[in-house]
């Protein structure tokens, strides 16, 4: 039988599973950012540093969870027609990484490998774990060493199916700290101190699934993660599984923002990034547990009840971090202005409107108008420039407010993808994103705005935005086009949201000069009171720039009331109810038994007209006057009234003269 050349294929198997080598040289190949996974080209065999393990091709093969014939039938090699020889040339032993012959270590020697150690952490009494200087004998990055039954100590891990963790019990009521290996750990301990107790494993990222988790499944569990993909993952995987197994409170500590990338909690101890025991625990609790987008989960109540936090706002008493939320008014209403001021106020981290914004990254989808953005960012710009007293405000430099070139229809996924993939290239520059804003919801809506599945799957891309980047969305949208007083369109929208804001916009002509003002007012939230009403006036900017002839403007907040489109609705209401109530009572006088006058719109004929104006008051106004005085019980309807002798019209239930008050 033809023998398999196991040193030949070695490098082509290699470069299957685990792609191109980051780092090539004569003898030897190496994948991943630190070279971690090694393959020995003059012998055909593989080394893992992290995971501490090695072997020939069919051991690689295996390390990485791949069936064995299946990967060889690619290369012209089926085990069945093999030989046991050949296959046994395929497995080789892992090779220490010392260049002395020894794997065992009396006690005598363990004591003087302790002693040379820059960190070691003893697991169990039978096994620990060693690092040492890079000009050491032994080059494993984190070495184990397991004790065993001949007192022999050999440079292995525990041959038991599942690894011992490393913990400490001292404080059992409190939350356990959970790191990424034995360097983060050691970190971590000298941050925490004597308050809490700290945890990790040994073998690397994706080692958690070989270790014995048991002892810390009764406890509080705070995973830190190490900042990069492979921690975040790991994190979200064994929180999953440590629950699965029992645990009932676990919470992942999303790393600081001053974090660089791969940073853990060594780092932080060596910058001083706490500065004490509480500073960390003060941190930890301040942040919220996240599930897995979609996890359903069910806690006591008073476990609940313990996670009761102040509001974590993005613009103090408006809006809330992780909030979906919409601004919506009539064309030309302001509310584009409103959004503008949002953006700024949490990109700049200054007031919106007198309320502290939380400074943050934002993202501002243009679906149309992009020319008007533009300029209404410019004039914004000036204007914070031109009104800082101490001239040193530079408005919008530097300031992480990024701008989209058009608008990205969410509910359709290739779009979603699209906008996925180009807001974590911010993120991974900004660190986080704060607040996405769709400027309009049409315009980065595809389908029909009543359909309630098209709206659906609008709003579950929203949701998962704001879970994946931790982050608010504000939707920009119409009013109804039967309804003034609410958002357009199916009402999945209106049931979904967080909180949402009216912006009405009326001009007036003040001291000869026509004036834009816009009333704001908060008609939805979920969780609260809600922000006062606020009345603006538009502020014109002649934005400057050589060759430039273009204006633009801002909303600046006045003190003038300024009626909504419901007051003033509500004061013609009231208008034309005097009115009918007025002709009821004066065309009924001459009436033999004016008690008993029955009215319908055209009993009033010409008598039905606006005081000042003259202008006629219409079937609809008076029929809907009739309804509201019904309610009120000043009139009663011909139907209802058990003695009437026709069935169409209204009269008064007591005819008298009627004040104002009792019309309100």
């Amino acid at each position: 039988m033809q023998q398999i050349d196991w040193i030949r294929i070695a490098p082509d198997v290699a470069k299957q599973l685990l792609g191109e080598p980051t780092k090539t040289s004569s003898n030897e190949l190496r994948w991943g950012s630190k070279g971690s996974m090694a393959l020995n080209l003059s012998e055909g065999t593989f080394y893992d540093h992290e995971e501490g393990v090695g072997g020939g091709v069919i051991d690689l093969i295996k390390h990485l969870n791949e069936d064995v014939n299946t990967v060889l039938k690619q290369f012209g090699y089926d085990l069945a027609l093999h030989s046991n020889d050949s296959l046994l040339s395929g497995f080789n032993p892992p090779k220490s990484e010392t260049t002395s012959n020894a794997r065992s270590f009396t006690r005598e020697q363990m004591i003087g490998l302790y002693k040379q150690s820059i960190v070691s952490l003893k697991y169990t009494d039978n096994f620990m774990v060693l690092r040492f200087p890079e000009s050491h004998p032994i080059k494993q990055k984190y070495a184990p060493f397991t004790l065993g039954a001949d007192g022999l100590w050999a440079l292995k891990r525990p041959d038991s199916s599942l690894m011992p963790i490393y913990y400490t019990d001292k404080y059992p009521k409190k939350p356990i700290v959970l790191n990424e290996g034995e360097k983060a750990l050691r970190g971590c301990e000298a941050i925490i101190g004597d308050k809490l107790d700290s945890c990790t494993w040994h073998g690397g990222v994706n080692s958690w699934k070989k270790a014995d988790w048991k002892p810390i499944l009764k406890r509080e569990v705070w995973i830190f993660p190490d900042n990069d993909k492979a921690g975040t993952d790991c994190a979200d995987e064994l929180a999953e599984h440590l629950r699965k197994q029992g645990c009932q409170s676990i919470k992942i500590i999303k790393p600081p923002k001053r974090f660089e990338d791969k940073d853990d909690l060594y780092d932080a101890y060596q910058r001083g990034d706490f500065k004490s025991a509480e500073h960390f625990i003060r941190y930890a609790n301040m942040q919220k547990q996240k599930l897995p987008a979609g996890a359903l989960r069910f806690q006591r109540a008073d476990y609940v009840i313990s996670q009761v936090t102040n509001p974590d706002w993005l613009i103090t008493d408006v809006f809330e971090r992780n909030r979906l939320i919409t601004v919506f008014g009539e064309p030309k209403s302001g509310k584009s202005f409103i959004a503008i001021a949002m953006a700024c106020a949490v990109a700049r981290g200054t007031d919106f409107y007198g309320h502290t914004a939380k400074k943050a990254p934002v993202v501002y989808l243009a679906g149309e108008g992009l020319a008007g953005v533009r300029r209404r960012l410019s004039a914004a710009n000036q204007y914070f420039k031109k009104i800082d007293p101490t001239e040193e405000d530079e408005g919008l430099k530097d300031v992480p407010l990024f701008l989209s070139n058009r608008g990205s229809r969410i509910n359709e996924a290739d779009e979603y993808e699209k906008l996925v993939d180009e807001i974590n290239l911010l993120k991974e520059q900004e660190k986080q994103i704060g607040l996405i804003i769709f400027d309009t919801f049409q315009r980065n809506f595809s389908g029909d705005e009543n359909s309630a599945q098209e709206v659906n799957k609008f709003v579950k891309a929203a949701d998962q935005l704001i879970h994946d980047f931790d982050c608010s969305v504000l939707l920009v949208h119409h009013t109804g086009r039967g309804n003034k007083g609410r958002a357009r369109g199916s009402s999945v929208l209106d049931a979904s949201i967080d909180g949402e804001f009216l912006v009405e916009r009326k001009d007036k002509t003040i001291d000869g000069q026509e004036k834009m003002l816009v009333k704001m007012k908060q008609t939805k939230n979920k969780d609260g009171m809600g922000m006062a009403e606020k009345n603006f006036e538009f502020h014109e900017e002649r934005i400057l720039g050589e060759g430039l002839d273009v204006t633009s403007g801002l909303l600046i907040e006045t003190d003038s009331e300024i009626e909504s489109d419901e007051e003033t609705q509500s004061k013609i209401d009231h208008i034309v109810d005097k009115k009918i109530v007025s002709l009821m009572y004066t065309l009924a006088l001459n009436e033999e038994k004016p008690e008993e006058k029955w009215f319908t719109h055209s009993t009033f004929k010409h008598h039905a007209v606006f005081n000042g104006s003259g202008k006629e008051i219409g079937r609809d106004n008076t029929n809907n006057a009739f309804k509201r005085l019904e309610k009120s019980g000043i009139v009663i309807q011909a139907k209802r009234d058990e003695n009437a002798v026709t069935k169409q019209g209204y009269r008064l239930v007591e005819f008298r003269p009627y004040e104002d008050y009792e019309l309100l």
